[in-house]
């Protein structure tokens, strides 16, 4: 599955770093543009540096983390989408758009990574236009 022309950026953070790098390795094989973290305070840092479509947040990622993460990203980046891999596959997390279980095959979790970043993509042009109108 490759990335739709035009693909905006992913912010994935992942803990644990054989995850992360095979999962950074596998969307930029795919085309998207990824910046891959290991911590929450890098994730912080990269979401008040640049602007990204998606926040994918791995199953290592605690609780407290992800809302944590996914409120400050969306009060910034209002376009932005909140991807939750979960381990045990659990539903989505109030504060998540949505989830997947990680354990899921790879083709279904990239259908549903291209799923958030069309859903963002459309978002994001959305705002745009409404602060153009507002303007």
């Amino acid at each position: 599955m490759r990335a739709p022309g035009g693909a905006g950026e992913i912010l994935s953070l992942h803990l644990d770093s054989p995850v992360r790098v095979s999962r950074e390795e596998l969307l930029k094989h795919a085309g998207y543009p990824i910046t891959s973290v290991s911590n929450p305070a890098e994730a912080e840092v990269a979401l008040s540096q640049r602007k990204f479509h998606l926040l994918l947040l791995g199953h290592d990622v605690s609780k407290a983390e992800r809302h944590r993460l996914a409120a400050a990203a969306k009060a910034t980046q209002p376009h932005i989408r909140v991807l939750v891999l979960h381990a045990s596959g659990n539903g989505p997390d109030s504060f998540a758009d949505g989830a997947i279980d990680s354990r899921d095959s790879v083709e279904a979790v990239m259908s549903r990574i291209q799923e958030f970043m069309h859903a963002a993509r459309r978002n994001d042009v959305s705002h745009g236009l409404a602060s153009m109108i507002g303007s």
